[in-house]
């Protein structure tokens, strides 16, 4: 780094080097754990963060090896959200590091998860599994056998059921019968509606295809915008379902605006919140774009007090 000073009267140049490559002792090293990061009114706490000289070189995000959601891709959706809300922390960075407990990898700030590498020490994994984990697996395995393949065979269905009606070109069409009938409704009768997805991701998926549509509905501020998605989630789920997560005290401020008739709120993505307990008498229409039947059908459909708009689209 380029610095200047005086010396005999007179301004001279220099550099000054942040780090003593020669020297590697010479440099002060530091691992803080859930160190905090405060930015743009969002408080974060990564699981890791390595310091030389007071840089922030590196970021590690380690997930829990017990819990099976807790994946090497939510380990690099926990950074790409942190990248995003809180940006200065990687103004240095050099080099990222991701864990779900059993594997390790490693990769550049700009890399996406497929250009992460294996992380690996001379001859060794870096992190090996914990034998206590796996001590009772047979027994567990043997003992759960029969309802966690029905439990799986469950989820794979749901996954290709999900892939199906999440699908980009199936959204696009979705999303232009939506705002032509809700338009269409609004001249008739002027009143407020709710559109039910089948999962987050879709729920995000719509309202990314709807302002593309009206651009004029957006708006990053919760108390403006004709269109919100409600819903809750996780850094790990990647920026771009975090950046719509609403705690409780914003979906109270959703809910008013909703029901108030002379805000400009109209419309509201939801997937499975303000389906029950939840009476708004200015919506009007509701938009069911996901398997529904039974208690969980009447109970959505009760939420309004006009036209049911049920998508026969595949």
């Amino acid at each position: 780094m380029k610095v200047s000073y005086n010396q005999h009267s007179q301004e001279r140049g220099d550099l000054v080097w942040l780090l003593d490559f020669a020297n590697p002792d010479n440099n002060e090293f530091i691992v803080a754990n859930q160190f905090t990061v405060i930015e743009n009114q969002q408080n974060k706490r990564p699981d890791l963060v390595l310091f030389v000289n007071g840089l922030p070189l590196v970021v590690v995000e380690l997930k829990n090896p017990t819990d099976e959601n807790a994946t090497i891709k939510a380990a690099y959706q926990q950074l790409d959200t942190y990248k995003h809300t809180i940006p200065s922390l990687f103004t240095y960075n050099a080099l990222l590091i991701i864990s779900d407990g059993l594997e390790a990898k490693a990769g550049s700030l700009s890399a996406d998860l497929s250009r992460f590498m294996a992380w690996k020490t001379v001859g060794a994994d870096c992190i090996r599994p914990n034998d206590d984990i796996s001590e009772n697996s047979d027994y567990n395995k043997g003992a759960c056998n029969a309802p966690l393949q029905e439990i799986e065979r469950a989820k794979a269905k749901w996954t290709q059921m999900e892939a199906l009606i999440g699908s980009e070109q199936r959204i696009n069409n979705i999303v232009q019968d939506i705002v032509s009938y809700f338009e269409a409704r609004q001249e008739v009768f002027a009143g407020k509606g709710m559109i039910v997805s089948m999962s987050r991701r879709i729920a995000v998926d719509l309202y990314e295809a709807i302002i593309k549509i009206k651009p004029e509905w957006h708006s990053d501020e919760l108390n403006k915008g004709v269109i919100k998605v409600v819903m809750t989630a996780a850094s790990s789920d990647g920026y771009k379902l975090a950046k719509h997560h609403t705690t409780k005290q914003q979906r109270r401020l959703l809910a008013t605006r909703i029901k108030d008739n002379n805000d400009e709120l109209k419309l509201v993505i939801v997937r499975d919140m303000w389906l029950t307990g939840f009476d708004a008498p200015s919506l009007h229409t509701l938009y069911i774009d996901k398997p529904m039947q039974g208690h969980n059908l009447m109970q959505a459909i009760a939420r309004v007090c006009g036209f049911i708009w049920i998508s026969q689209r595949v």
